[in-house]
Parts: structure tokens; sequence; C-alpha cells
């Protein structure tokens, strides 16, 4: 949290270059720590959608917004998904 607070600014200023964003799979204490944050980084947070574990609620909107064959196999990509590069 304290993180969150020292680096705002430059927070906002890496998330101007971001159309949008999912977070999903978010437990409940993440997800009221964004609610905490929200006034902070009301910019960020207008772009990014929050969706819990609830599967079958984020998939489908998922699948309207990007294009199945770009998304891994657990996000309702097909099965034979391959990543442009894998990082870490």
């Amino acid at each position: 949290f304290r993180f969150l607070v020292k680096n705002v600014a430059k927070i906002n200023l890496c998330f101007e270059k971001i159309a949008y964003g999912f977070a999903i799979n978010v437990n409940s204490v993440a997800a009221q720590m964004m609610e905490v944050v929200r006034p902070t980084l009301a910019r960020f947070l207008e772009k990014v959608n929050v969706y819990g574990t609830i599967t079958s609620f984020w998939k489908p909107i998922l699948l309207k917004t990007l294009p199945a064959d770009q998304l891994h196999p657990a996000y309702g990509g097909p099965k034979d998904f391959r990543p442009v590069k894998v990082y870490g």
C-alpha cells in the first residue's frame, strides 16, 4: 500500500499508455484494496475491469473484447495457443 501512495504519479504516467486492462480471478481482499485506492488511481482504474473468480461471469466479457486466438486456454483461448514470447 505504501508503494502505491509513494508512486502514484509514476503509476499514472505508465497507465496513460494503456488502452484497457483486465484483472481477473481477483480475490475479495484485493478487490477491496482496489476500491480503497480507486480515488487515488481513478484515471487508471477507469480503464481496468476487475472480475472475481467466477469464470462463467468474466470469460464471455473477455471474449467479446479480445480475439480468442490471443488468449491462453484458461481464459477462453484455443488449446493449441502458443504465446509470442514468454517472460520470466
